[in-house]
């Protein structure tokens, strides 16, 4: 099921969001004390309201036919590499297909203040991604990036 969103956490952990939304349905979870209070460290929109979030959709979405997002008239769609934000070329499991207005897609290279240019190489350079950011890249927050 197509789906997006986007997370918050605000400053001291002491509230957590998550609104997301399909072309048809769209639905926002705010939690956090009444009198604005630490929720404990550690504490993110990610971890505590997607969840909450995704059951929700699951429920609300079950026996829906899956609708695709339409790209607005004007975008252009790139195919951009998911773990750098790089743009591609071909096809993969890393690939993603992004939208963007003409003019804005993403650089075919970046700098690192301190090093020298690199070419679509990865971050730093070393064509590595951190675990963590494999692990968010690859499970989400179930499916939700």
């Amino acid at each position: 099921m197509p789906i997006a969103g986007k997370t918050g956490t605000t400053n001291d952990e002491k509230d957590v969001w998550f609104v997301g939304f399909t072309p048809d349905l769209v639905t926002g979870v705010y939690l956090g004390y009444d009198n604005p209070t630490p929720m404990g460290r550690g504490a993110t929109g990610g971890g505590m309201a997607a969840p909450v979030f995704i059951d929700f959709m699951k429920e609300a979405l079950k026996g829906k036919k899956p609708v695709d997002f339409k790209v607005p008239e004007g975008m252009e769609l790139i195919a951009v590499n998911r773990k750098t934000g790089m743009r591609a070329s071909g096809s993969g499991s890393d690939v993603i297909m992004e939208a963007f207005k003409p003019g804005t897609g993403p650089a075919d290279s970046y700098q690192i203040i301190g090093e020298d240019e690199v070419a679509g190489s990865g971050f730093g350079g070393t064509g590595q991604v951190s675990q963590q950011a494999e692990q968010a890249i690859t499970q989400g927050a179930g499916g939700l990036f």
